[in-house]
């Protein structure tokens, strides 16, 4: 019997999410620093939320309707609106920025890597995970969602970030889910 999406993302993906996190944190000096979590997904969607379980966390989101329903089921976080492409935060704030698959939603990745640089601290972790295309010189989008090119979407995190360690979340036959866990 095979699981849905849901169950399955909640059964393989989240908990591979939380290890992830759990590993960035292990990387970030101050402890008590401002994390950002890039959308509001997780808690307004999913019973698994993420944000609650880091101390001193904002969420970004572009939907009202995700920020509401994550601030209700999860009052200590603040969700702020806006879009993580030009974010309304101060340059260096942010000790741990995490993106899981969000940066995918957005076809002008080089724009919100830029803004990862400006709003993370000078010794700021940055754990991002997106769907990478397999596919020699390939991109292709889903609905709303783009596969980027592997080759140049190191590149271009390599060029604004130290990767410290990078891997493979899921595999699909033409793309997988790869996350890096950088420094600034």
């Amino acid at each position: 019997m095979s699981l849905s999406g849901r169950a399955y993302y909640s059964k393989y993906i989240f908990p591979k999410y939380l290890k992830l996190i759990k590993r960035a944190m292990e990387m970030v000096e101050d402890k008590d620093c401002m994390k950002l979590k890039a959308d509001c997904w997780n808690e307004a969607q999913k019973k698994e939320g993420i944000a609650h379980l880091l101390k001193n966390c904002i969420c970004i989101d572009i939907s009202s309707k995700y920020i509401r329903r994550a601030s209700k089921r999860y009052p200590e976080v603040r969700a702020i609106k806006g879009s993580i492409d030009k974010m309304p935060f101060k340059d260096g704030e942010f000790g741990l920025l995490i993106d899981l698959s969000t940066i995918d939603h957005i076809a002008d990745y080089e724009k919100v890597l830029d803004e990862y640089k400006r709003v993370l601290s000078k010794k700021g972790i940055l754990l991002l995970v997106s769907w990478i295309s397999l596919r020699k010189d390939k991109s292709n989008t889903r609905k709303t969602q783009y596969v980027f090119n592997f080759k140049k979407f190191n590149l271009e995190i390599e060029n604004r970030f130290n990767i410290i360690k990078e891997g493979i979340v899921y595999e699909r036959a033409k793309s997988v889910l790869y996350w890096f866990i950088c420094k600034k």
